[in-house]
């Protein structure tokens, strides 16, 4: 009996048992969401395996779950919905736990969850270098009889290295060390052992590993001080919070030894910005933010006991946004003559009426073609379209199309998305699943291998094939026997590997197809027969697809003679119709697909067509490039598909190839002369005339700027290129001038001819920029870059462009306050510059409570600042209003009198 009667006859058994059966719902009814695997564990900067969804229901339900991350900072999913059968991958994002839901999007109340661990990057041992040291305290102030202090040190290194840190103390030492010898991750105690008498003791944590580096803690011993009465005082677990446009809510916590806590808003207009959440309780308040509050303004909740009161102020920013930008290609199919962009979300938001906003920003591609830029948030809206403003339009597309690319470009079937090349060694063949015959001479299969030499070893079949040539790119392959192989083909000591499956077939049993995967089974299985002649169903596995135009996959079906009947399926319950080899539309098509038809058993009916495979591009940024002697030279590449390759196929005594990836290649003089090298893409090339030319080479460094919004103590300059980089954290900037606003500028040069990304930090202890590239469009008009205020899902700062304001003229102003603190602290000044963190400048003691602080200004700046005792029990800000002082052009004193 075959499959499919058999099939039939389950039917018919299953439509007699569900007689007598409750009614099915109108609408139908979801009885479960369930998922192939409970848990997963997925690599950061990695994706998962497969995940498969299967709803099980009554009726005509909705087949759909949707997919919800509890944390996409850690993880987050391939789709957001996905239909019963499917699969998703899970993306690692950063180290940690969390939960993805699957949904019923039909009824909530059926779903299951996914435990996700992402574990961090593993990366293949370079050399040992030390990156840094670093302290889990930077100060600390003790007293007499404080309990000793634990201390967590920290090194950070790359490749092989000792993880020994040696601990030192200054000479003016006050504390004892419960040990001089620890490793990374490990802790030590301080213990106070005498009065400091104003005197700072150093704590020095120091790599063992040469060349060494070191983290210091600074601390003071003093001497006990007087228990203050409870109830004479009262504070908050925060002095300023700041809460995000729609975020979540945050608790204020009062603690004081007096009676209840009276809850109060300073400003008047407060709670339009924040409001409680229910009733402030005892010493608690819940506030929930509303709307962002302009620049400079703040809501102030006040707390009071009695004649005593704290307060803590809150700043609302504005809903986080996901701001991207992509191009548009205007080809040859559009050929619009103005391009508007209109895009909506899901709640009915739409960026302007109908046909939306004129497009004017255009640069163009390596085509020719001109690209509009667009620049949307992404977490607002969700699709979009083009027309040309009167009667020509797109069809729909959505951003969740764009993956990791930027570019989207049209042609009768709609919407195309250009793929970012990845930079790392690859090997990768143009077709992984071949076929040979028994008997005949060998086939040469290519693949393209970039950034090292490829070797090859047969992992199956040996008795089946035999390799008779193999270089760089190249691999020739006999069939011995009828059966089926497999050769890995990798580059040794990195991840690059690609596989070549061949199965050997004798030429007169064998017919083959090709299938595409139109409707995204996870899995695929061939079922053939003939008569009373079966295989086990659900038949052979097909693995190992190719890509046709429209990015599908499409598997190569081999049937052998002695069958003239196939079963495409996915192994759970999905499946075509039965398909006759000798149908003749294979007479003019070499290709099969899935309709949305299907029979009276719910199978699919098919489509013929013929197989077109992926169409692959390369291209060089410019036709030609001339390279001076002692000096690199960076071409941009732009492709379409990954694992570019590249030769020097006349002058390679000329000029040589110091690096290449799929977006660019750098070039070293050897001799003058010509030559010409080619890029390759799955036999699609690219060719570049180069010139080594004598004499001077000209400067390919650019020169930017740097503004130190966030007050680093150091600034450090990283850049990197596909294979090079200048060594992390990068070159220390020095020598920074003032702008207009009183914040530190550093001017630095990247070159050009060897980096193409770079970012900004703080030395390696945990503040950076986003990274950013050389090409950037805003660079070519705006040289400075500066922190925004946001940061990145990673924690690294957002970034914006201006153009250099000139550097300001200086003057040293003076601040003077006489203010006992009651030995219990330092005074501070403290520049208050939101967003961005307050800047504390330490004022100087003597006699008779008096402090100063001298500190070099822009003349004319306004700045905003507040005097500040810094307690290790707690600061104590004055009171009153910020105040403000406008720099004046000559130096001057500003007398602070402390505001109760």
């Amino acid at each position: 009996m075959k499959k499919r009667s058999l099939f039939l006859l389950l039917a018919s058994a299953l439509t007699l048992a569900s007689c007598g059966k409750d009614e099915v719902p109108p609408g139908g009814q979801v009885d479960s969401v369930s998922i192939s695997q409970s848990s997963i564990e997925v690599q950061s900067g990695k994706r998962s395996t497969d995940v498969t969804v299967t709803l099980e229901g009554k009726g005509e339900y909705n087949k759909f779950a949707k997919l919800v991350s509890q944390d996409e900072t850690i993880a987050k999913t391939s789709f957001t919905e996905v239909e019963s059968g499917s699969t998703f991958k899970v993306y690692g994002i950063a180290p940690g736990s969390t939960t993805i839901s699957v949904i019923s999007k039909q009824d909530e109340s059926k779903a299951t969850s996914l435990s996700v661990t992402v574990k961090a990057k593993e990366e293949a041992p370079e050399y040992g270098e030390i990156v840094s040291v670093s302290l889990s305290k930077e100060t600390h102030l003790f007293h007499e009889s404080d309990q000793p202090l634990e201390v967590t040190a920290t090194l950070v290194g790359r490749g092989v290295f000792d993880d020994t840190i040696e601990l030192s103390l200054s000479e003016n030492s006050a504390v004892t060390l419960s040990k001089t010898e620890l490793k990374s991750g490990e802790s030590f105690t301080v213990t106070p052992s005498a009065l400091s008498n104003g005197e700072l003791t150093t704590i020095k944590a120091s790599s063992k590993e040469e060349p060494a580096k070191y983290s210091e803690l600074l601390v003071r011993v003093d001497e006990d001080i007087e228990e203050i009465d409870p109830a004479s005082e009262i504070t908050l677990n925060s002095r300023s919070v700041h809460l995000s446009e729609g975020g979540a809510s945050f608790t204020v916590t009062a603690t004081t030894g007096a009676g209840s806590v009276n809850w109060s808003w300073k400003e008047a207009d407060a709670t339009e910005y924040v409001e409680f959440v229910g009733t402030p309780s005892g010493d608690t308040a819940r506030v929930q933010p509303k709307k962002a509050t302009p620049e400079g303004k703040v809501a102030t909740l006040v707390a009071s006991v009695g004649n005593h009161s704290a307060e803590c102020k809150f700043t609302v920013t504005e809903k986080v946004k996901e701001y991207r930008t992509y191009y548009l290609s205007n080809n040859s199919f559009l050929n619009y003559s103005k391009v508007y962009f209109y895009t909506w979300g899901e709640n009915g938001e739409e960026n302007a009426t109908y046909p939306g906003e004129e497009l004017t920003n255009v640069v163009k591609n390596t085509l020719g073609e001109d690209c509009y830029e667009f620049y949307v948030d992404i977490a607002k809206y969700s699709g979009f379209k083009f027309s040309d403003g009167n009667d020509k339009e797109t069809v729909d597309a959505y951003f969740s199309s764009f993956g990791s690319n930027n570019n989207v470009w049209y042609d009768g079937e709609g919407a195309h998305f250009a793929q970012i090349a990845k930079d790392e060694p690859t090997v990768a063949f143009h077709s992984n699943s071949v076929s040979v015959y028994s008997g005949e001479s060998a086939i040469a299969y290519t693949f393209d291998v970039r950034k090292g030499d490829a070797e090859y070893e047969i992992t199956s079949g040996a008795d089946k094939i035999s390799v008779t040539d193999f270089s760089n790119g190249s691999i020739s392959v006999a069939g011995v026997a009828v059966g089926s192989a497999a050769i890995r083909v990798y580059i040794p000591e990195t991840e690059a590997e690609d596989y070549l499956y061949v199965e050997v077939l004798d030429a007169s049993t064998v017919k083959s197809f090709y299938f595409s995967n139109n409707k995204g089974w996870s899995q695929v299985f061939a079922y053939a027969w003939k008569g009373q002649e079966t295989m086990t169903w659900p038949g052979v596995e097909l693995t190992n697809p190719l890509k046709n135009t429209g990015g599908e996959d499409v598997y190569l079906v081999h049937v052998a003679n002695k069958y003239d009947h196939v079963i495409l399926n996915n192994g759970q319950g999905a499946q075509t119709v039965d398909i006759s080899i000798e149908d003749t539309h294979f007479a003019s098509n070499d290709n099969v697909y899935l309709l949305d038809d299907q029979d009276d058993l719910g199978h699919y009916k098919i489509g013929f067509a013929n197989f077109e495979g992926f169409g692959y591009s390369v291209a060089f940024a410019s036709a030609s490039a001339t390279v001076y002697d002692g000096k690199n030279v960076r071409v941009g590449v732009t492709a379409i598909g990954s694992g570019v390759t590249y030769n020097v196929t006349v002058g390679s005594d000329v000029v040589q190839l110091a690096e290449t990836s799929d977006n660019h290649i750098i070039l070293k003089w050897l001799k003058t002369g010509t030559a010409k090298v080619v890029a390759s893409l799955h036999g699609v090339k690219a060719e570049l005339a180069v010139t080594c030319a004598s004499g001077e080479a000209p400067d390919t460094d650019v020169t930017l700027y740097f503004t130190n919004n966030y007050n680093w103590s150091e600034v450090y300059l990283y850049a990197w290129g596909s294979a090079s980089s200048n060594g992390w954290p990068g070159v220390k900037l020095e020598n920074p001038v003032y702008n207009t606003d009183s914040i530190h500028v550093y001017e630095f040069k990247v070159d050009t001819s060897v980096y193409d990304k770079f970012l900004i930090n703080d030395g390696g202890h945990g503040g950076q920029t986003v990274d950013i590239s050389i090409d950037a469009t805003e660079l070519a008009s705006n040289n400075n870059i500066y922190p925004t205020g946001t940061k990145d899902d990673s924690g690294h700062c957002n970034i914006g462009y201006a153009t250099l304001a000139t550097a300001a003229a200086t003057v040293e102003a003076t601040f003077t306050c006489n203010y006992d603190t009651g030995n219990n602290g330092d005074l501070y000044i403290v520049l208050i510059r939101d967003p961005f963190p307050q800047v504390w400048l330490k004022m100087t003691w003597t006699d008779g409570n008096n402090w100063t602080l001298t500190h070099e200004f822009a003349v004319g700046a306004n700045i905003t600042f507040k005097v500040v005792v810094g307690r290790s029990s707690g600061d104590v800000w004055e009171g009153g209003s910020d105040r403000t002082w406008t720099i004046p052009d000559h130096a001057d004193t500003y007398v602070c009198h402390w505001q109760a």
